[in-house]
């Protein structure tokens, strides 16, 4: 269960205070599939980098399964992260020069996987997106779509129980983008917690809860977990 007690980032800019997300209190139940949906520059990226551990709040808890994220050392929200949460970007981050095999590889060798296994699985993760045939080839000789399918495999390739997702059909074709989504169908059903922040209304469909972002506060439905303006 991940929840939110109070939040708020702020950051400056030209000298002034301006307030990227504020929440008094969410939860969002393990195994939920949640789609964050809101105009650009609403606070959706700051959400979802809030509850990554990668961008510490301004005041306020976000508390994984009752632990504080924030209150842990760097290194113990660096492991909470690699074992517990799998990331998805628009802009996939594959490494340029590794092959689709090796890119998938790379976080089965960060959790002390054995070369021989890590093969395996990431030979596994890879055919199950349709990429058999593309194991050796490198970013730059795979289309949009496919590089998109090497980035979603290598999310799953160590079992995430939380998989962040930030715009993951934003720039696929409608073929690539029914494989993410039935991938991520997938990964709701074997009882995974999804959280993806979209523009994309027939991703946000396949979610079962859409949470709202307008100027950094969030609404569900018609429940607000925001304080007044």
């Amino acid at each position: 269960m991940i929840q939110l007690e109070n939040v708020r980032r702020t950051y400056s800019r030209y000298g002034q205070t301006v307030t990227a997300l504020e929440c008094d209190a969410l939860v969002i139940a393990r195994g939920e599939y949640v789609a964050v949906v809101g105009p650009s520059g609403s606070g959706k990226s700051t959400l979802l980098s809030l509850l990554g551990g990668m961008l510490t709040p301004t005041s306020g808890r976000i508390l994984l399964d009752d632990q504080s994220i924030y209150d842990q050392t760097i290194d113990v929200r660096a492991a909470i992260r690699r074992e517990r949460m799998g990331f998805v970007f628009q802009t996939f981050n594959l490494i340029p020069y590794l092959t689709a095999l090796e890119n998938v590889q790379v976080p089965l060798g960060l959790n002390g996987v054995s070369p021989s296994d890590q093969w395996r699985l990431a030979s596994e993760v890879l055919r199950r997106f349709g990429l058999g045939d593309r194991l050796n080839h490198k970013p730059s000789e795979l289309s949009v779509g496919q590089q998109q399918r090497v980035a979603l495999a290598r999310t799953l390739v160590n079992d995430p129980q939380i998989i962040l997702a930030d715009e993951p059909t934003g720039n696929l074709d409608p073929a690539s983008r029914e494989v993410v989504l039935n991938a991520f169908d997938d990964c709701y059903a074997e009882g995974r917690t999804i959280i993806t922040v979209t523009h994309d209304l027939t991703a946000a469909a396949r979610a079962k809860r859409r949470l709202v972002l307008s100027d950094g506060r969030i609404s569900d439905g018609s429940k607000s977990y925001t304080k007044a303006a």
